[in-house]
């Protein structure tokens, strides 16, 4: 049906349900006749990630993907996981990622999360084979040399031409149009 239900902690928002209260009953959060503010659209794919720190804190994020090729996430965004131009600490709705801060990312055909929890780095593949990455970058997870935390969506350099990829925590690996890793 294209829709999507949580259910369970929601210390970051990550339920999508616009606040951080526990639900014990399934909640209708994302995809058609959602009552919470979220996209309508039926959605394709959702990939979740987190675990709990040892502080006391379970950092959890979410992404999906819609049939009409955009991408949202929801949950823990304090590294850039939310893809909106921010490091918030949480997001407690579902918010479309950017590639800047006027220009949404469209035209995915695969989503992914790597890694467990604050340190979760998002990757979206669109269809021209570029393949896109945000969000954690301690490791320069997102291909860019850098290891500063990046808010949009951004193309992995030379990671063009992808047909299917991999995440393994902070690491990638890509498979290209004529067959190379």
């Amino acid at each position: 049906s294209g829709r999507v239900y949580s259910t369970g902690y929601n210390q970051f928002g990550q339920l999508g349900t616009g606040n951080t209260t526990t639900a014990n009953n399934p909640q209708l959060t994302l995809g058609p006749g959602n009552t919470y503010s979220n996209p309508t659209i039926p959605v394709l794919d959702v990939q979740l990630c987190g675990s709990y720190k040892g502080d006391g804190s379970y950092p959890h994020s979410g992404i999906a993907l819609l049939t009409n090729g955009n991408v949202w996430c929801v949950g823990y965004g304090g590294k850039g996981q939310m893809g909106n131009g921010a490091s918030t600490g949480s997001n407690l709705n579902w918010v479309r990622v950017k590639i800047n801060s006027t220009t949404f990312l469209s035209g995915i055909t695969k989503i992914f999360t790597g890694g467990p929890d604050e340190t979760t780095t998002m990757y979206a593949l669109h269809s021209s084979g570029q393949l896109y990455a945000w969000g954690y970058n301690g490791y320069s997870n997102t291909g860019n040399g850098l290891t500063a935390d990046i808010v949009y969506a951004l193309p992995i350099p030379g990671l063009t031409d992808v047909v299917k990829f991999w995440a393994f925590g902070p690491s990638i690996f890509a498979r290209k149009t004529d067959g190379r890793i």
